[in-house]
């Protein structure tokens, strides 16, 4: 309908889509990628990568470049231009975050970086960026 009329739209579609990478990918390329398709808008968009599946003989090489790219995004105030990645909408989400990163270590998996609320930050809704690695399908 949309299109017929011209109009721009965002539509929520739901997420989970998990990036491929590939035997030939360049990683570098890919990690830039990833921080983009996955962080926007503090990872609150239908389109984000939330698993990253890479073949296992490039496993340590995209984990150790997906914990350097995480770690060196900056948490804070959306207002800042150093800002990359803002607070969480609520509370609830903020919570049902971190609820979803303890049931991940509790099923086995490593974080890499991250993994709770950023200590800097004492007020608002934030999650630093979160990198599991040994997970499984």
């Amino acid at each position: 309908v949309c299109g017929g009329m011209l109009r721009p739209v965002t539509l929520e579609l739901g997420g989970k889509s998990a990036a491929l990478v590939l035997d030939d990918a360049d990683v570098e390329e890919t990690v830039t990628g990833l921080a983009t398709a996955s962080l926007l808008n503090s990872g609150q968009t239908c389109y984000m990568s939330t698993r990253i599946l890479v073949p296992r003989s490039h496993s340590r090489t995209c984990v150790d470049a997906i914990t350097a790219m995480a770690e060196g995004l900056q948490v804070g105030d959306p207002m800042e231009p150093s800002t990359f990645v803002g607070p969480m909408v609520s509370a609830r989400q903020q919570e049902r975050v971190l609820s979803l990163i303890d049931q991940g270590r509790s099923e086995g998996g490593t974080v890499t970086t991250g993994g709770g609320r950023p200590a800097d930050l004492d007020t608002g809704f934030f999650v630093q960026p979160t990198v599991f690695a040994d997970i499984d399908n």
